[in-house]
């Protein structure tokens, strides 16, 4: 069970979300643009994040990492500037895909 590349890149009409655990892999630019989701729940069945998957989520404050995420892949929360919480439910933190996770104007997140 996947969410498709490109899926919902640009939906803006998104302001919060929470992905089911039925779903194991969220795939790259899947939620690209999609720049009102203030408030982001990823079920316990989340394993991956691909590249670019959330970037541009500009109004993205709160992410919620419920499961154990074994892979968040480059780039995945670029360019969101107001990150400022996430959670990780984890008994591992996950591996890291080279680049970088945050713009330069994203450090309060980093």
């Amino acid at each position: 069970n996947i969410i498709k590349a490109n899926c919902f890149d640009g939906c803006s009409s998104i302001k919060a979300l929470v992905i089911p655990a039925s779903i194991t892999v969220i795939e790259q630019y899947a939620f690209n643009g999609c720049s009102n989701i203030s408030a982001l729940e990823l079920g316990d069945g989340i394993t991956s994040i691909g590249n670019y998957a959330f970037q541009n989520c500009e109004n993205l404050e709160e992410l919620h990492l419920l499961g154990e995420v074994t892979m968040i892949d480059r780039f995945a929360l670029c360019h969101c500037n107001n990150l400022s919480k996430i959670v990780l439910l984890a008994s591992q933190a996950p591996e890291l895909g080279h680049g970088d996770y945050v713009s330069a104007t994203d450090t309060a997140a980093a």
